[in-house]
Parts: structure tokens; C-alpha cells; sequence
């Protein structure tokens, strides 16, 4: 069974606004009117209709328009997997949605594109674009590489709204 608009909006409210989607009826050991959906493994919100489970994020675009353009994700602007307000999803191509991501949990300097390069004795600003990696160069701090690192990815990158 496909997800169609008139399914989702009879099974969920949805508020733009806060970005809740709730219940609109009861169902199994769901109280109507109760948020709809549990956080995964990942940190991404799902639930489950029909015995198959599905972020949230692609119910409530689906919800409010419809359909989600084959190719595409939504993607959450300020890369928080659980803020749902409208004004916080949008359509991006899997490359636009890399391009979002956050510095990894390992990085040593803990900036995305910025590491330590042993032989150098520098930090080492690097950018990866259209499956090439480009260094940008080599820098006494984090900060001056990560600067580096920002102005590079603005120039290259159409999603890179959550470099600070």
C-alpha cells in the first residue's frame, strides 16, 4: 500500500507551526489526539501505519503536499531529526542533504572538513565535491581552518546553511 495525501490526512493531524504530528483517532494502543511516532535507533522520528514504518519527516511532506519528488529527501535545515516545522523541511538531493551534515562524532578538531595532519604538524581544511576531494589547506589553528573550510563550502555547496 502506497501513502497517499487523502490517507495521511485522515490518519494525523498536522501543525506547521510546532511541527506535531498527532493521532486523529485511536488506534490499537494509540490515544487520539497523542503525538504520533517514536524515536529510532538513528534519532529520527517514525511511525508505523500499516505495518510499515516511515520518518516522519516524509509523512508530514507527503501530508501537506502531496508527494516527494522521486530522488529527493527532506531535508531538516538546522539538523535537528526531530524539529518537524514546516519552515524547518525542505527538499534536497541526496548530494544537497551531504552537504548538511554535521562534523562526524570522531573529528578530532570537531569541525565537518578539518583535521590534524600528522606530518605537517597542521590542521588541514578539506572539502569534498562532486566525488572530489579538494584540500584547501594547511593552518597553524582549527579556527583559521575552519574558516577556510565555511568560505570554500560557499562557494561550492547550495545547502551548506548549518556551517555556524
Amino acid at each position: 500500500m502506497t501513502l497517499t495525501q487523502e490517507l495521511l490526512q485522515n490518519l494525523f493531524k498536522y501543525n506547521p507551526l510546532s511541527g506535531h504530528l498527532t493521532w486523529k483517532q485511536g488506534r490499537s494502543n494509540m490515544v487520539a489526539g497523542s503525538l504520533a511516532g517514536c524515536v529510532n535507533k538513528s534519532g529520527y522520528m517514525v511511525v508505523s501505519i500499516n505495518s510499515k514504518t516511515y520518518r516522519v519527516q516524509r509523512v508530514i511532506w507527503l501530508y501537506m503536499f502531496g508527494r516527494i519528488p522521486t530522488g529527493f529527501y527532506i531535508d531538516h535545515i538546522n539538523g535537528n531529526k526531530l524539529d518537524h516545522r514546516l519552515c524547518n523541511l525542505r527538499l534536497a538531493t541526496n548530494k544537497q542533504n551531504q552537504e548538511n551534515r554535521a562534523a562526524p562524532q570522531n573529528s578530532s578538531s570537531g569541525y565537518r572538513g578539518v583535521g590534524w595532519h600528522k606530518g605537517y604538524k597542521k590542521w588541514m581544511a578539506r572539502i569534498s565535491h562532486n566525488k572530489k576531494r579538494k584540500t584547501i589547506g594547511f593552518f597553524e589553528n582549527k579556527e583559521e581552518a575552519w574558516q577556510a573550510y565555511k568560505a570554500e563550502a560557499a562557494k561550492l555547496y547550495t545547502h551548506a546553511d548549518r556551517l555556524p
